[in-house]
């Protein structure tokens, strides 16, 4: 995880800030935090917090409490984007004078967001890092299962799910809980358990129509598709495309793909709010223009 080798590397600062992409990965920089300190025999603990609790009390209150049984304390915070400017401000404030026994692990996928904390150590990652961070995860994890996986796979089944570090965690039990001890888990499984079992439609074949220029089944699958699709499924559809348009080699000329990655990315970018529009229209219509 060499992404994060660095922020694990001696003492810790009073907060960690995760930005870019990669901010939804900040509960895993918390876990591998406290592992280390566990496996130093530290009694550390581990505390989520949701915008609710921000709402119900101060801010500071969870950590400027003093425990007895747990030092260094770790707070993992929801995503400053989310919380209000006064709760956000207070955050600011507190860590002017922090605790040294306390921890702050917080996710800001906004830039705009992290104005009011100038001093704090930021971690941000790219598309890239984060693919790499969350591949070398699913390697320790499933290999720490009895089980191996491939490279390639670990990183097929990151782009697939994204920087979802919760969901991330659970596929990857799907995926140990259906593949016997000692064997190697490859694309076809992560497809069968990850894929197949939790989408509307198969992604795979429509980007093989998108690849073929097949114009008219694109639109139909799409259109079936997002009749009902959540937004987070728009992201899990365009990373299974970009996925297998990046691993089709030498089916598809380079100019094609050049100009695929480059409208899956400006769709990515739509879907994520750039655009006024709504994903479903975004995306078909960036699809009608590619597809002429």
């Amino acid at each position: 995880m060499t992404a994060f080798s660095s922020f694990l590397a001696g003492n810790a600062p009073p907060a960690f800030v995760v930005t870019g992409v990669g901010a939804g990965l900040t509960e895993m920089l918390a876990e591998q935090w406290f592992s280390r300190l566990k496996e130093e025999g530290k009694p550390a603990e581990l505390t989520h917090l949701t915008p609710l609790d921000f709402e119900r009390e101060s801010a500071t209150f969870a950590w400027r409490t003093p425990s007895f049984f747990a030092s260094p304390r770790l707070f993992l915070l929801p995503d400053l984007a989310d919380l209000k400017k006064a709760p956000r401000d207070e955050i600011a404030s507190y860590l002017k004078e922090p605790s040294p026994q306390v921890i702050l692990f917080i996710p800001c996928s906004k830039k705009d967001a992290i104005s009011a904390l100038k001093s704090v150590r930021t971690v941000e990652l790219g598309a890239g890092m984060v693919e790499s961070v969350m591949a070398a995860f699913a390697v320790a994890v499933i290999h720490a299962s009895g089980r191996t996986i491939a490279p390639k796979a670990a990183t097929f089944l990151a782009r697939w799910i994204g920087a979802d570090f919760p969901r991330f965690k659970e596929e990857i039990e799907k995926v140990i809980a259906t593949v016997s001890a000692g064997k190697e888990i490859g694309e076809n499984e992560i497809r069968g358990v990850c894929v197949e079992g939790g989408f509307k439609m198969d992604p795979f074949k429509f980007a093989e129509a998108l690849i073929a220029r097949n114009r008219d089944q694109v639109i139909l699958m799409f259109r079936k598709f997002s009749k009902e699709a959540e937004k987070d499924e728009y992201y899990k559809l365009l990373g299974a495309v970009s996925w297998k348009v990046r691993s089709s080699g030498g089916s598809l000329t380079a100019a094609w793909g050049a100009e695929l990655i480059e409208a899956l990315a400006a769709m990515d970018r739509g879907v994520k709010g750039e655009s006024e529009l709504s994903p479903e229209q975004f995306v078909e219509i960036r699809l009608l223009k590619l597809l002429g």
